[in-house]
This record gives C-alpha cells, sequence and structure tokens, in this order.
C-alpha cells in the first residue's frame, strides 16, 4: 500500500513539475452559475492554439462555497466553517459570494494566467487545470483574496513564475492569513475564537478516525471529497477502500458498468451492509451511450 501511495504521490510531482506557462488572459463576457471566488473560466491567447477558454483553480487558496446543495458541498462547507470559526453557515455562503464577485472584479483588466494544465478535477466532475494568476497591477490573485480575508491558505502548491518555492509560498500565506484574522479583515471579522478552537479539534478528530479506515494515511488516494469512481477506478484504487481487498475488486470491475451505486448490491457484488460501509467513499460516473 506504501509502495501503491508513493508511485501516487511521484506521479503527482511529475505533473505539477511540468513547466509553467504563460498566457494573456481576460474574462469571457459570461461565467458558469456554479463559479467560486477560485474556481472560473477564462479565455487565454495560446500562440500555437490560438483563442482557447478553458476553466482553471487557483494554486495555495481556497474560498468559501457559493452553494450547499449538495451533501459534498455541505461537508466542504463545514469544513471551511471549522477553518475559520464560523457558526453560522448562510455566513460562509455569504463570504463566498463576496470572493466571488471580488474575483470577477480583479479580473475586469486582462491578467496574465501561469499554468502547466495540470488537472484539478478534484470532487468537481467538471475540467479544470491548476493556474496562478498576475493581475494587470502585478499582484497574485490569490495573495489578494488571502490578505483581504476572502480565502484561505490551502490546496495544491507549486513554485511560482516568480521563483518563490512552494514551501515559501506556504509559509507566507500562512503568515498573510494571521495577519487578516489578527486585523479581522473580511470573514475574520466574523470569527469566533472560542468556537475556532473547537471546531477545529472536532476537525482533526474527524480526519483522525478518517485516516484509521482509509489505507495510507496522509498519503491516502481517496477520501470522501475525492471518492473512488466504481466505473472507472482501477483496481488498487478500489483497494485502497479498508474493507476491499483483491477478491471484491475484481467483483467491482467485473460487473461494471454501473448507473448508481445502489447496483453493486443488485449485481450482487457486495451486501447492502458493505454498500453502507463504503458508500462514502464511492461514487459512480454515468457509463456513456453508444
Amino acid at each position: 500500500m506504501i509502495r501503491i501511495s508513493l508511485l501516487l504521490l511521484a506521479s503527482i510531482i511529475c505533473s505539477y513539475a511540468a513547466p509553467l506557462k504563460s498566457y494573456p488572459a481576460t474574462l469571457p463576457p459570461q461565467q458558469p452559475q456554479w463559479i467560486d471566488g477560485d474556481s472560473f473560466s477564462v479565455i487565454i491567447q495560446d500562440p500555437q492554439k490560438g483563442q482557447q477558454t478553458i476553466t482553471v483553480r487557483l494554486y495555495a487558496v481556497d474560498c468559501p462555497e457559493t452553494v450547499a446543495s449538495s451533501k459534498s458541498d455541505k461537508q466542504r462547507l463545514r469544513a471551511q466553517a471549522r477553518y475559520f470559526g464560523i457558526t453560522n453557515a448562510q455566513k460562509m455562503i455569504e463570504f463566498g459570494k463576496r470572493a466571488t464577485q471580488r474575483t470577477q472584479q480583479l479580473l475586469q483588466r486582462p491578467f496574465i494566467i501561469h499554468t502547466s494544465f495540470a488537472s484539478a478535477l478534484g470532487r468537481s466532475k467538471k475540467k479544470r487545470f491548476f493556474a496562478y494568476i498576475t493581475l494587470a497591477d502585478k499582484s497574485d490573485l490569490g495573495t489578494t483574496l488571502i490578505k483581504e480575508g476572502l480565502a484561505r491558505a490551502k490546496g495544491t502548491f507549486r513554485k511560482r513564475p516568480n521563483g518563490t518555492s512552494a514551501k515559501e509560498l506556504k509559509n507566507k500565506l500562512a503568515d498573510l492569513e494571521l495577519v487578516a484574522a489578527m486585523n479581522r479583515v473580511g470573514i475574520w471579522k466574523y470569527c469566533s475564537p472560542s468556537a475556532l478552537v473547537a471546531m477545529r479539534e472536532a476537525a482533526r478528530r474527524e480526519d483522525e478516525q478518517l485516516s484509521e479506515f482509509i489505507r495510507g494515511g496522509s498519503f491516502a488516494l481517496i477520501s470522501r471529497e475525492n471518492p473512488a469512481d466504481i466505473n472507472k477506478a482501477p483496481k488498487k484504487i478500489l483497494e485502497a477502500i479498508k474493507g476491499i481487498g483483491d477478491a471484491t475488486s475484481r467483483k467491482i470491475i467485473a460487473a461494471r458498468p454501473y448507473k448508481s451505486l445502489q447496483e453493486l448490491v443488485t449485481k450482487k457484488v457486495l451486501t447492502q451492509k458493505q454498500l453502507n460501509k463504503f458508500q462514502p467513499f464511492l461514487t459512480v460516473s454515468l457509463p456513456k451511450k453508444p
């Protein structure tokens, strides 16, 4: 299992190590409804391929959610609320919308996208690419959001175009986040210090319990926010879930495709009790129509 995890980690590092390329960019006339402060569409000017519209996910920062319609949205919103020490879910959503509006405002003037087109799929099924953004005034978008109390320093870090290492950037953003909290800027204005301690403690306990369930500890291949797709996941990924071994993973793969997780039971791959146990760590993508 450790070998599998290290191999995956190595592949991730390699993909992020691909050189960043810089492209002049602008906002499209209209954005999809699902955008937020750290994930949105842009139009880039590629010298080889011409004008393209892509969706980017900012490196190093995480803005509050703007909706809480699905179970995963609610779980992510709760994690963010625990981090900021916010007891009111509506306040979190309000600042998610503020972050979205601020990002769109900052990107009204032409800007520069820095990306290696590394996939930022994560829990979302939308095709996204990790990127840094240099604004028209030469400042960094993610850093600005942190300073204004509209994001937390969390996510995927890599060396910035200006040469700042991933480790140095992580430390710098953490310091800027602390300053924003001390000055009660943005969402930090509504932080309850006493609640923050208790909420973060609860989050750590939950993470510890999850690590005991998912093999691999901090190098776990899957999580509640990054579940295994029973229609696509290779055998080794399925076996990263404690309780799914060689025989069960083979049965899951042999019975593909699935239209729902419940078909694991109807096709006699799992018992209902097993499905209830594994369901938080599984997802299903609908098979393409011929």
